[in-house]
């Protein structure tokens, strides 16, 4: 039993330290600088897992206080050197602004749309605003050109290897000097131009090259994103080329490794664990307004008899906080993030163990004041340790939320034992009527969870 208790306090130690370093901040020594910066940023990039690949996106401007036109896009993977480009937009027909801009005006005409009291005319409103989303993800999409393949994970297909390495050669000769590694990221967008020969079956075989190398990438673990206080607002998720893939966003890499660090060293973790989906605690319409949802789940939730949870009342604010800290599994379904009985200060109180889905409307919107990032209660989740907290970037209507709702949870509990939630959002989204201005709406944040 002591030998258990040291090394359980050895691994506290180790991860306290591994913290401390991550989230130490020293001032930069001139003499040394940028170098010996440089050599901290790659040796803490060594904390990111296998087969999980990071990508940085935030915007560049020249004008303090105004947003600019350029985007900046950073990858990270362990193992491989980072690798940044500067993609821009002013010249596109929809640059990076216009695209922030649409979207804040889809926001602003969905309000409008929802006080119109005329069904026809509503669901026609709603389409309009539904069709306006779709152009807005193809439009994101061809933003970022070529670069685009940056967002998904390296291809280990030996052949594209090969191929990378006779183009990378014949732009050396010309003069042009890029990576490998950049070039196979690349190779559905830009090595095509590029066929190893002349010949029409050359270019056959290195088309079918690219087509296998996007069956090999369907395979990716994982994808997170890290974006600014200007992009986060867009629902990359939903783009057609990340669809198909386990997506997850971080407020920061800092942020992202001090969670892989916790979890390695706690061995109770639901990262590690798994969520036991008996241990849930769930608040269901506690205005006692959405009579729909009540309809939907409150048969559903209340004969589970291990699952515990109030429905169309306000839940105690002392049961709340100490089902978030205790239970695996956190269910709210009712309007915003339900933090009028959970709010920031009271989420800081204690470390949140529960795996969190906010279903309400607006529950992972970040608000943008002044110059500084975006802020939501959201964060507060991940700064209380929260491993896993799913939102909606926007408002949602009832029905069709529940109608994602419900797909996301049946389709998981009846995976059963190891099957990732991340899995399943995809098909969720197709569950709703409004694809695009509902099904784009859920995000996550955190690390992926998994059914024990």
């Amino acid at each position: 039993m002591k030998r258990v208790q040291r090394t359980v306090r050895t691994l506290q130690s180790r991860c306290c330290c591994s913290w401390r370093t991550v989230f130490s901040f020293p001032t930069a020594d001139s003499s040394t600088f940028p170098g010996s910066h440089c050599r901290e940023f790659t040796q803490l990039t060594q904390h990111i897992p296998p087969g999980v690949t990071v990508c940085v996106m935030s915007v560049l401007g020249v004008k303090p206080g105004k947003m600019g036109d350029s985007v900046m896009l950073s990858r990270f993977e362990k193992g491989s050197a980072p690798i940044t480009v500067h993609i821009p937009t002013s010249k596109q027909q929809h640059p990076v602004s216009w695209m922030v801009q649409e979207m804040d005006e889809i926001l602003a005409k969905q309000k409008v749309v929802s006080c119109v009291s005329e069904k026809a005319k509503w669901w026609e409103g709603r389409r309009a605003l539904d069709s306006q989303v779709e152009r807005l993800l193809k439009e994101m999409e061809e933003l970022l050109g070529c670069w685009r393949s940056l967002l998904l994970p390296l291809s280990s297909n030996p052949e594209l290897s090969k191929h990378a390495q006779h183009l990378c050669r014949s732009l050396s000769a010309k003069g042009v000097k890029v990576d490998e590694d950049t070039l196979k990221m690349t190779s559905e967008d830009l090595v095509w131009g590029f066929p190893p020969s002349g010949t029409p079956s050359a270019t056959i075989s290195f088309t079918q090259l690219r087509l296998s190398s996007q069956t090999e990438r369907s395979l990716v673990v994982m994808l997170f994103l890290i974006l600014d206080k200007y992009l986060q607002k867009l629902p990359w998720e939903s783009t057609s080329m990340l669809k198909p893939h386990s997506v997850s966003r971080m407020p920061s890499l800092h942020s992202l490794i001090g969670l892989c660090i916790q979890k390695e060293a706690d061995s109770q973790s639901l990262l590690k664990k798994g969520v036991d989906a008996e241990r849930a605690f769930y608040v269901l319409d506690p205005d006692a307004n959405l009579g729909n949802s009540q309809d939907r789940f409150k048969e559903w939730f209340s004969s589970k008899p291990e699952w515990e949870g109030v429905c169309g009342v306000t839940p105690d604010s002392g049961q709340l906080e100490e089902a978030v800290a205790s239970k695996d599994l956190y269910i709210y379904v009712g309007h915003g993030a339900g933090a009028r009985f959970l709010d920031s200060q009271a989420v800081l109180k204690r470390q949140m163990r529960a795996a969190s889905l906010l279903f309400g409307c607006s529950s992972a919107a970040l608000a943008v004041r002044g110059e500084q990032e975006g802020q939501g209660i959201i964060l507060n989740y991940l700064m209380a340790g929260c491993p896993f907290v799913l939102g909606n970037l926007w408002d949602v209507t009832d029905r069709d939320i529940d109608r994602f709702t419900k797909a996301l949870l049946e389709a998981w509990f009846a995976a059963g034992s190891g099957a990732p939630l991340l899995a399943y959002m995809g098909s969720s989204r197709q569950a709703t009527h409004l694809k695009h201005l509902i099904g784009a709406a859920p995000v996550v944040y955190g690390l992926p969870v998994h059914l024990q």
